[in-house]
């Protein structure tokens, strides 16, 4: 398996365990919030986006890439929701110990809103982060 995979795995993994927002959803496919039921919000979609490598030598790669945090949330107060779990996510992300050993650097890169002012009863926010990691060809 790859470093880039293993890293996203455990993004993922540290998203769906911990406990400060409870998602009913974490997916690393894209969620279609119009097909999920009441219960099933809040939901979250994980991916990996971009990526920049740079040769160090003829094995070994500096890579830096851009994982992308789709938040769905549901009813009332939909702002404080995405509020509440951006802070969930970015603190466990930070703090996760295997995570940190994978990677070189996180950083929290980039909050977006996807539609302002969403009439529809969800709502949604992406959320970048930047990773940068090493890895071996060999």
């Amino acid at each position: 398996m790859s470093k880039r995979e293993d890293i996203v795995k455990q993004f993922f993994n540290v998203v769906k365990q911990q406990r400060t927002v409870k998602f009913k959803k974490v997916m690393r496919d894209p969620i279609s919030p119009e097909e999920l039921p009441r219960t099933g919000f809040p939901a979250v979609y994980i991916e990996t986006t971009n990526e920049e490598r740079l040769n160090l030598t003829a094995t070994m790669r500096d890579a830096m890439m851009d994982i992308e945090i789709i938040i769905y949330v549901l009813g009332r107060n939909r702002d404080s929701q995405r509020n509440a779990a951006i802070e969930a996510i970015e603190s466990s992300i930070y703090n996760d110990e295997l995570l940190n050993t994978l990677v070189k650097n996180i950083e929290l890169t980039n909050i977006e809103t996807i539609t302002v002012g969403e009439t529809k009863p969800y709502a949604s926010i992406k959320v970048t982060f930047g990773v940068s990691y090493c890895y071996s060809l060999a």
